[in-house]
Formats: C-alpha cells, structure tokens, sequence
C-alpha cells in the first residue's frame, strides 16, 4: 500500500516538473541528471512527510443504525418517521459521518454529516465548528452545532452510544430540533474526584415543526453545568429563546352542539414569544448498574403548549447482555389556555366563547402520554450490538398523545415492537 502510494506521489511529482527537467537539461550539458533525480527525490520525501503529517491530524467516525417496527394501531407516530401497524423497516434509522481536522494543538475544525431515513436520506450537516482551546480549561466553539438540552445532547445521533433505540420521547420530543448556529464556550474545572464542565452558548436556529411548521428561534441563549465523577454525572440547564411562531390553521370537523361544521378553520396569528426550557438529569453507571432520569419543561406564551416531560430508566447488565425498563410521563401543563382564536366557517368568522375555542384547540394540540417500554440490548461484537424493544403508551387524557392530529390513537393506548442493529466504525 505504502509502495503504491510512493509511486503515485512520484508520477505526479515527475509530472508537475518535467519541464522543469527538460529545461535544464537542454540548456545545461554540465548538468548531471543523478543531481536532478537527487532533488526530485528530496522533493518528494517533503511532500511525503507533509502527507503523514496531515493524515494524523484528520480522524474520521461513522455510526449507523438500521431499524425496524410496527404497532398494533392504525395511527402514526408524530416523530419517529410514522410508525404505525404496518412493516416498517426504515424508522428510526440513520446513518452519520464524523470527520475532525486539527491543524495545529490549540485548533479544531468539525463536521458531522447525518441521513435519516424519515427524512428519504437526505444528507444534512448536524455539526459544523471550528473549536479554538484557549487554555487547558477554557474551549470556544463558533458554527454550527448541538444546543446543551439533555444528557445525551452531544450523541443522540449514534444509537450505538444510547440504551434505547430511540431516547425517550416524552423528554427528547419536546423542544424538536435542538441544532443551532452560533458560539459555545465551555470551561473545565477539576474539583478532586468530580470533573465539572460550564457551558455556555448563544446563537440562532429556524427548523420545521410536525405540528405549527416552519419556525424561527432568535437570540437562543444557553447555560447549563454539568459534574461528574467515575460512576454519577449530574447535570442542570436552562434555556431562553425570543421566538416566531407562525400563525396555525386547523380543518375542523363537526362538532355537536355547535355551529362548527366540517370544513370550518380554527386559526391562531402568529406571536412572538419568550421561550424557556428548564432541564435536569443524572447518570449512574458502575459496569453493572444503568440508571438515568431526566426532567424537562418548556414554557412559552400564545396558543402554543407548556409542557413537562420525565423519565426513569433502569438496566443490568448480564455480561454482553442488558435488560432495561423505562417509565417516561409528558402533560401538558396549561390545558384549556388556548382561548384566543377564530373560527371561519365560510366567508364568515366566528368567535366562539373562549372556553370552548380552548377545548377545540386541546383536542388537537394537547400532547399527554405516558410510555412504559421493556428492552433489552446484546453486544454482538465490539462496536456492534442489537436491541428489541416493546413499548405500551397510554394515558392520553383525550389529547393526541405524540400521534398525528390527522390520525390519532383510535383506542385508550398503542403497543409499539422496534428492533434495530446499531454500530460505530
């Protein structure tokens, strides 16, 4: 391979200064060609150092995930690329590609392509930065990158580095998409046998929501610190964006005791709002033991929902082998508080008494559930490992739960089978 290698480098090298050589050869007869080849070589040697140097400054990653499933209802699942009872063998999988560049100690360029397949694999960069370490402690980050939400921010992507097959909704489902474009600066700070991390970040981000559509976060600012020591990592964040939430139209259907036929619109304009997100989360892991939690709230004004979110999750660890179960709860927290809006019915437009514009909206945005799924995860081989999950959701209240409004639970609760094989190379 090395020999391969050296004789492209020469045959480009012989064809980049061939005229070179020609030239001196014709007009210098005291010239000697073993001087030539000696210099050519010397040449060739440089570029040759400069290659290897350069190879050991590039380092590229991959991760995959190939999944399958199906549930024993007719609705679809908001997130997860549309699960519902029939075969489906391209949800929730994806596949990435992480290449690092370091020109010199202090410097970083990053980029991490990934391709979803509910999104028909369309490549899109997840991560973009240039990272400049100030010091041993201080490190800035400006491009494009993950905000600091959850516990697993920074590889929510790689399914291999995950329990689950999918991180829990009820938590990870809230705030949709959590890239941004902006500067994130983290500092260390050793503290004995615990390592805590600050971080802080500001930026911006514009994504499309299953629900309220295209949406544009402004001034996105982040702080969150994270400890950790060999077997616990804690970690608190908090979040405040200014944002626009577009206007929303909702096709009604009809609605008994009402002047609501199907057909009629309930609208909301559009608002500019406060956003925050508070969250709080804690690992243990000892070899043996697996134990998460995370909690999570999202607050904002307008017709939009205030939501909480929390889960608990346990595994052993059986050699290559672990069983988990985790238990996760999403509700909305302000039911009823859309009470602002309009109906239009044909050319005419209606105001019906806020209370029941309220509880027309809930039916459609109001977002309960509980989730409760038994997995179990198999390493196969190193890098390499599959995973089967059942989970049972339920206790929608009468909202959607996190199904498509078009589409709901048809009953009091869904059974979804998942199975994927995970890897990073």
């Amino acid at each position: 391979m090395r020999q391969t290698k050296r004789m492209q480098i020469m045959a480009f090298s012989l064809l980049m200064l061939s005229p070179l050589i020609a030239s001196s050869a014709g007009s210098s007869a005291n010239q000697q060609a073993p001087e030539d080849w000696q210099q050519l070589e010397r040449r060739i040697n440089t570029l040759e150092r400069k290659l290897s140097k350069n190879n050991k400054k590039l380092k590229i990653d991959g991760f995959i995930s190939a999944a399958y499933a199906r549930s024993d209802d007719s609705s679809i699942t908001e997130n997860w690329g549309g699960i519902t009872e029939k075969n489906n063998f391209g949800a929730l999988s994806n596949i990435g590609v992480q290449m690092s560049f370091s020109p010199n100690p202090r410097t970083s360029i990053t980029t991490q392509f990934v391709a979803r397949s509910e999104e028909e694999w369309h490549m899109e960069a997840e991560w973009a930065y240039i990272a400049f370490k100030a010091s041993n402690q201080l490190t800035f980050r400006l491009g494009r990158q993950k905000a600091p939400l959850y516990l697993l921010s920074e590889y929510i992507e790689v399914g291999y580095a995950n329990p689950w097959i999918y991180a829990p909704d009820e938590v990870y489902g809230i705030t949709g998409d959590s890239t941004y474009n902006g500067i994130n600066m983290l500092y260390k700070i050793p503290m004995g046998n615990w390592d805590t991390s600050l971080q802080a970040m500001w930026g911006s981000n514009a994504f499309s929501h299953p629900i309220v559509g295209d949406v544009s976060l402004d001034d996105l600012v982040s702080l969150s610190i994270t400890t950790r020591n060999e077997y616990i990592t804690y970690r608190l964040g908090y979040t405040l964006v200014t944002g626009n939430i577009p206007g929303l139209d909702m096709p009604l259907p009809t609605i008994a005791n009402t002047p609501i036929v199907a057909g009629d619109t309930l609208s909301f304009l559009d608002l500019e709002s406060d956003i925050s997100y508070l969250s709080a989360g804690a690992i243990f892991d000892n070899g043996q033991w697996l134990l998460m939690g995370e909690f999570a709230q999202l607050e904002l004004k307008g017709w939009f929902t205030d939501t909480s979110g929390v889960y608990l999750m346990m595994g052993y660890r059986f050699g290559k082998i672990m069983p988990h179960f985790t238990a996760a709860k999403m509700e909305v927290q302000d039911q009823g508080a859309r009470n602002i809006g309009t109906i239009t019915s044909g050319n005419t437009i209606l105001i019906p008494p806020g209370e029941q514009v309220g509880a027309i909206a809930d039916s459609f945005l109001v977002q309960n559930q509980s989730t409760y799924t038994l997995g179990l995860r198999y390493e196969i081989l190193p890098a390499v490992s599959a995973k089967v999950e059942i989970s049972h959701i339920t206790d929608f209240n009468g909202s959607i739960g996190q199904f498509s409004a078009s589409q709901p639970p048809t009953g009091d609760s869904v059974n979804i089978v998942k199975f994927s094989m995970d890897s990073v190379f």
